[in-house]
């Protein structure tokens, strides 16, 4: 029987283009260049791909969609796709410490999954141009919103327990918002006290009618355990379909 490689984690990285976003994506690349067995997934949804030829060291899954920006969906995907026994979810434009990561590796052993950091430095313009180095250097922190925001590490078995992420969530804001809620309920977890880095960009343009869609996702799941554990056990033949928009 032929022996297939598993590499020793997935990184995930969701995707939609902007001008000023293609500098951060590759700076991201560029820091996990660094890592030994990581198998990286960039997983861009858009009308047309418009980062296929880039030079990129990491797995390029492109789905076709013209709706809103869905990162549930992406890491659903990468769920179904990659094959390791360590899941970690990521943003285009966030980074931490390397040796720091590799401590929040070695903490899953004892959880499900772990949030290596507690707190981010926003960098402007200059700051996200700098070598890796100076950039851990730099002080200014802020506590994050969410746990799972920026890089959360899973167990596979861990993250298929409940049910993925969340696809009912569209849009930027909830989607770890929700992540949260399923943590805390149904599995343990470790929060470090680690500092994120997020790379400089426009901001992305708030739907107010998308929030309060999603903030009564959020609440009717928040408000009864049982409907929560009845959601995950509907949606999760349904998670992770590449053409999820084209059914």
């Amino acid at each position: 029987m032929q022996n297939i490689y598993k590499p020793k984690f997935t990184y995930v990285i969701p995707f939609r283009y902007s001008q000023d976003r293609i500098l951060p994506l590759k700076r991201v690349v560029e820091w996990l260049s660094g890592y030994q067995g990581a198998e990286v997934l960039i997983i861009e949804q858009d009308k047309v791909s418009k980062i296929e030829n880039l030079t990129l060291k990491a797995k390029h899954i492109f789905c076709e969609s013209d709706a809103p920006f869905n990162k549930a969906w992406a890491y659903n995907i990468a769920i179904k796709r990659s094959i390791s026994p360590v899941i970690v979810f990521g943003d285009a434009d966030f980074i931490m410490n390397p040796n720091e990561l590799i401590e929040g590796l070695k903490s899953l052993e004892f959880v499900d999954c772990v949030m290596p950091t507690s707190n981010v430095v926003r960098l402007n313009p200059m700051e996200t141009n700098m070598d890796l180095g100076s950039i851990f250097n730099i002080k200014k922190t802020e506590p994050k919103i969410n746990m799972t925001d920026g890089i959360s590490i899973f167990k596979r078995d861990s993250i298929q327990k409940i049910g993925g992420w969340n696809e009912d969530i569209l849009g930027i804001g909830f989607c770890n918002k929700f992540q949260d809620l399923k943590v805390k309920r149904m599995l343990s977890y470790k929060q470090m006290e680690y500092t994120g880095f997020h790379f400089n960009h426009s901001p992305v343009r708030s739907d107010l009618g998308l929030n309060q869609r999603n903030q009564q996702i959020f609440d009717f799941y928040n408000n009864d355990s049982s409907d929560l554990n009845q959601h995950i056990n509907t949606t999760v033949p349904k998670s992770g379909l590449l053409n999820k928009y084209q059914i």
